[in-house]
C-alpha cells in the first residue's frame, strides 16, 4: 500500500518518508490554488506510472470559518470556507478522475 499526503507537518512526514521511502510520497498542495491541481495530478501519474491508476483519493482538507460567533462571520470568510470545503474537493477529484478510472479498469480486468 502506498500513502499520499498533502499535509504540511513536515517533520513527521520526513521521518515517515525515511522509514518508508517507497510507500510515502510528499507532494505539497495548497488546495485553494486551483491552478496547481493539474501539475499535482501529473506528478502523481509520473510516480505511479502512466500505465497504473490511483485506487483511492481522500479529499480531507477543510477549514472552519473564523470568527466562530454567527454575528461576527463575514461574507469573505464564508466564501473562503465554501471554496476550500466544497469547491476544492470537486475540482481536485476532476483532475484525478483519469487516474481513478484507470485503476478501476485495471481492477475490473484483474478480477474477471
Amino acid at each position: 500500500m502506498e500513502v499520499w499526503t498533502g499535509e504540511d507537518n513536515q517533520v513527521d512526514l520526513i521521518e515517515l518518508k525515511q522509514k518508508h521511502p517507497k510507500q510515502l510520497h510528499i507532494i505539497e498542495l495548497d488546495v485553494a490554488n486551483f491552478e496547481k491541481y493539474k501539475a499535482v495530478a501529473e506528478t502523481v501519474e509520473d510516480i505511479i506510472g502512466k500505465e497504473n491508476g490511483l485506487n483511492l483519493l481522500i479529499n480531507n482538507a477543510g477549514i472552519f470559518p473564523e470568527p466562530e460567533e454567527l454575528i461576527d462571520i463575514t461574507v469573505e470568510c464564508m466564501v473562503d470556507a465554501y471554496k476550500i470545503n466544497c469547491v476544492a474537493p470537486i475540482f481536485l477529484s476532476k483532475h484525478f478522475l483519469p487516474l481513478l478510472k484507470k485503476a478501476s479498469k485495471t481492477w475490473k480486468q484483474n478480477s474477471s
